[in-house]
């Protein structure tokens, strides 16, 4: 048991410098031994949320919620703001950084509530490099339709992310959508039978290869079975 600082669960862990440092909803530790933590930051910046730290430049990072700062740690419970990404101010505050990781010198950063990617250029400067998924009912307000860019990593020198996807479709489901009847007369044979393949190959999460290489699955395959 190496403690609850502030009696609510840790979101994220990152050790950095030779130390642990730990983020709960709002707040972060460093880890000082057995169950003891030392703040070093309660709610910076009126954020109330923490999903995401990182190292970029040899500093810590925090991904926060609701405004969509990535927060930068100068020390002595310092934090300097590194921008704000997401949607503009206004009265739905809704920007979650989900995730936060450094790819070719560079760092790119995952939004609620558009699934949207962007990269960091310099002090407060963000691009906008694209809004990864949709959907045509999106709302600020309607938690429902919120689009999550849940996880950034790299492998095999290219930068890939994991979106969540739709809930699976049964076959009466997927039927229904499409004005298909599963028995009788009224469908053909052909419409049938896409129906339960579909229903088979529907997953309940979505890889997007905009930055997955055309050969990256033949040389992982190649690399694990030895094969040149």
């Amino acid at each position: 048991d190496c403690g609850a600082p502030d009696g609510r669960n840790f979101e994220c862990f990152l050790p950095f410098g030779g130390k642990l440092y730990a983020a709960t909803h709002g707040n972060v530790f460093e880890y000082q031994g057995n169950t003891s933590w030392r703040s070093i930051g309660a709610e910076p910046h009126g954020i109330t949320q923490i999903h995401a730290m990182q190292v970029a430049g040899g500093r810590m990072l925090l991904g926060t919620w609701p405004q969509g700062y990535v927060l930068r740690y100068d020390g002595q419970n310092k934090w300097t703001k590194l921008g704000r990404i997401g949607l503009p101010p206004g009265p739905q505050q809704c920007n979650e950084i989900n995730d936060l990781t450094v790819y070719n010198g560079k760092l790119y950063a995952g939004v609620i509530p558009k699934a949207e990617l962007y990269r960091y250029e310099k002090e407060g400067q963000w691009t906008l490099l694209g809004s990864l998924a949709n959907r045509s009912d999106w709302a600020a307000g309607n938690l429902a339709t919120w689009l999550r860019l849940t996880c950034l990593t790299t492998f095999q020198g290219r930068l890939l992310h994991l979106i969540p996807g739709k809930a699976k479709l049964s076959e009466e489901e997927l039927a229904e959508k499409e004005g298909v009847a599963l028995e009788g007369v009224s469908s053909t044979f052909k419409k049938q039978k896409s129906i339960k393949e579909k229903s088979k190959a529907e997953s309940s999460y979505n890889w997007n290869t905009l930055f997955l290489g055309s050969s990256a699955v033949a040389d992982l395959m190649a690399d694990r079975y030895s094969v040149r």
